[in-house]
């Protein structure tokens, strides 16, 4: 079993790369990748600290989470056997904290304040969308249309959504999908489409327009039931595609490590020109 998606503390996870190393390795991994947003400090302190990679025996595929913008919608794209230190050179690091959240913030209570409502909303992004929906709670007559602030609503996605009230314009901090495939290339990887599904209504409009525009699609992922995963799965063999998955491990235990039981055969996907770290 393998796990190409993976978070630590450097990005948006809870645990750290040794954590995450000891947990691969008792749940006997073949291969891992941590996925970070944006960032490949994972990658710096294996190479800064080798006694950290004892930790674990199995293959680590180098790789990226790239946020980045597609015809208004935020998107993913994860990038696969990354020169790690080619691609800190070419891609703009924009950590999610604090820079995203004082971004996503201005942009929120620009929002509000254009129908009246001035509110501050402070704290990381998830504070930000918990402030946010206790302040629509407050003034839901105000608003042109009933919203969804239910305990596990998202607010991350509504963010992205063009047709979202509450929509996020990220042309402003990210890279276009384009640009992050390029430079995923630029850096000897594979781009990669991730968790399709979990861009709802949007999903079929990024698969189309990118899918003869990048070498794979994330199929196993707790965002896509089985027929859904076998749909991504159809789609990537009649394109030619590499066939990916992971858990999407933030450190929690929602969507634990290696859940979502990736077969070992895709790895034999990947040119063996991939590098290891």
């Amino acid at each position: 079993m393998i796990d190409l998606h993976i978070h630590t503390t450097h990005s948006d996870g809870i645990k750290s790369v040794t954590e995450i190393l000891k947990a691969a390795e008792e749940l006997n991994l073949v291969a891992i990748s941590i996925t970070d947003h944006d960032v490949v400090d994972a990658y710096v302190e294996l190479e800064n600290n080798p006694n950290i990679r004892k930790f674990y025996s199995g293959k680590i595929i180098p790789a990226v989470e790239i946020n980045c913008h597609h015809n208004g919608v935020l998107i993913h794209i994860l990038g696969y056997g990354i020169d790690y230190i080619k691609i800190q050179k070419q891609m703009p690091i924009v950590p999610l904290n604090p820079t995203t959240a004082d971004y996503v913030r201005h942009s929120l209570e620009k929002t509000l304040k254009g129908f009246g409502i001035n509110a501050k909303l402070q704290g990381t992004l998830n504070e930000i969308g918990t402030n946010l929906k206790q302040v629509i709670k407050e003034n839901e007559n105000i608003f042109p249309i009933k919203l969804d602030v239910s305990k596990n609503k998202d607010m991350w996605w509504e963010y992205s959504n063009p047709e979202s009230i509450f929509h996020v314009d990220f042309k402003g901090l990210y890279l276009s999908a384009e640009q992050a495939i390029d430079v995923i290339r630029l850096c000897g990887g594979l781009a990669v489409i991730a968790h399709p599904f979990v861009y709802g209504k949007h999903k079929d409009m990024v698969l189309n327009s990118l899918i003869n525009k990048v070498d794979g699609i994330e199929c196993y992922h707790n965002s896509a039931d089985q027929d859904q995963c076998n749909f991504l799965i159809e789609l990537c063999k009649k394109h030619g595609l590499i066939i990916t998955g992971g858990s999407d491990w933030h450190g929690g235990s929602k969507y634990p490590l290696g859940s979502e039981n990736v077969p070992d055969e895709l790895l034999e996907q990947f040119p063996t020109k991939i590098p290891l770290a």
